[in-house]
């Protein structure tokens, strides 16, 4: 059985991971609804936690209300950036 706990748990990690690539949209909404799950994930399931962390998307004072990727956020990161700085808060406004 936890062989196809296994199995099952990376083949929907890359399900989610090809949607994310192929319409970043359709994920976004999917994400507004099932991030927790993502999060609580992530601290649960340490074999899987680097694939789950490029599922998180985070606000970005560059792209206003828009959720990106820490992959895309490092994509778009002036040369001379050499850090990245974040807070936690449970919402946009109170950040």
């Amino acid at each position: 059985m936890s062989k196809l706990k296994n199995v099952l748990t990376r083949r929907i990690l890359k399900m989610l991971d090809d949607e994310a690539k192929k319409d970043q949209e359709k994920y976004n909404k999917w994400y507004n609804e099932f991030n927790s799950f993502l999060k609580e994930g992530l601290t649960m399931d340490h074999e899987n936690s680097e694939q789950i962390f490029k599922l998180l998307r985070f606000n970005c004072s560059d792209s206003g209300s828009k959720l990106i990727s820490l992959d895309d956020y490092i994509g778009k990161m002036k040369p001379t950036q050499g850090n990245i700085y974040f807070f936690v808060s449970d919402t946009l406004d109170a950040a």
